[in-house]
């Protein structure tokens, strides 16, 4: 039975030696072939003629080969040195020890991605400093590393996030199943809510992401403009349903219109940070509704 690995796949024996030394390979040797201790010099080492005997019913291979390119049943493995052939008891027919794998994480990855967030959303990606994530996820800096890999990825996570969030929001908001007109206003009612008081001046991380890294960052660019594109395109399918129920004002095209509210509610996350009032938030989107609708 022959090891089907090339020469080129088994050990280099120059190399190998190179770095454990002739007589650390002659001792190795010495040890492990019983009955060979006078064999053991590197200039006479040489192939046992009972080396089928160390593992029952395996037959030395060197005497069917010629080319010293291969190794014999995978547990006897020669290496050329100086035109001679040495053998090594490689016991690789005994199955290896499985080694114990690491520790399970003991946190919860969405929660500290969650808590992450948090610190992202109110400080800015550049005021956050490891610490502050530290703190927040209650994670040590190398369990921190070790799930998340660096500030930058753990912020891509929460941003992942966040906009997972306000989609699988939207989707309730504007359910086909919903009456279309009823399912815009809850819609733009949910950003009267997140633009008004103590939420506006919180702001969207999705809004400072965008002032702040957009521009530099491709990751955080390529995901701003997917959700916006998202966005657009849940509510043009609103007013599209909107139209053909005969609801729509004449001349309201739904992807025009679409692309105006998305700039709309965007721009009222901006101006939350002014903290104004419900009545005066709702006030606006119920002016700029009316414009679209009968």
């Amino acid at each position: 039975m022959i090891c089907p690995t090339t020469e080129a796949e088994c050990f280099s024996c120059e190399d190998w030696t190179s770095q454990i030394g002739l007589k650390s390979l002659a001792n190795f040797l010495s040890a492990v072939i019983p009955g060979h201790r006078e064999a053991m010099s590197p200039e006479s080492i040489s192939p046992p003629a009972h080396a089928d005997q160390w593992i029952p019913g395996l037959r030395a291979s060197h005497a069917s080969r010629n080319d010293g390119g291969v190794c014999g049943a995978l547990a006897i493995c020669h290496l050329r040195f100086k035109d001679r052939l040495v053998y090594i008891l490689a016991m690789s027919h005994q199955t290896p020890a499985q080694l114990p794998r690491g520790r399970p994480r003991s946190f919860d990855m969405e929660t500290a991605v969650e808590r992450a967030m948090g610190v992202f959303w109110s400080r800015g990606y550049h005021a956050t400093a490891l610490p502050d994530l530290l703190r927040a996820t209650k994670l040590s800096r190398g369990s921190l590393y070790a799930a998340f890999g660096d500030k930058h990825s753990l912020f891509l996570r929460a941003l992942d996030r966040y906009i997972a969030d306000a989609l699988t929001r939207m989707d309730i908001e504007l359910d086909p199943r919903r009456e279309p007109i009823d399912g815009l206003r809850a819609y733009l009612d949910g950003y009267i809510d997140r633009t008004s008081g103590a939420n506006g001046r919180r702001g969207c991380l999705l809004v400072a992401a965008a002032m702040e890294l957009a521009g530099q960052d491709a990751e955080v660019g390529r995901r701003i403009a997917s959700f916006f594109k998202a966005m657009e395109a849940r509510v043009a399918d609103a007013l599209s349903r909107a139209k053909a129920a005969g609801k729509l004002a004449d001349g309201v095209e739904p992807s025009s219109a679409a692309r105006i509210l998305v700039c709309f509610v965007e721009g009222l996350r901006v101006v939350g940070k002014t903290a104004p009032a419900r009545i005066t938030s709702q006030a606006t989107v119920d002016a700029l509704l009316d414009r679209f609708i009968k």
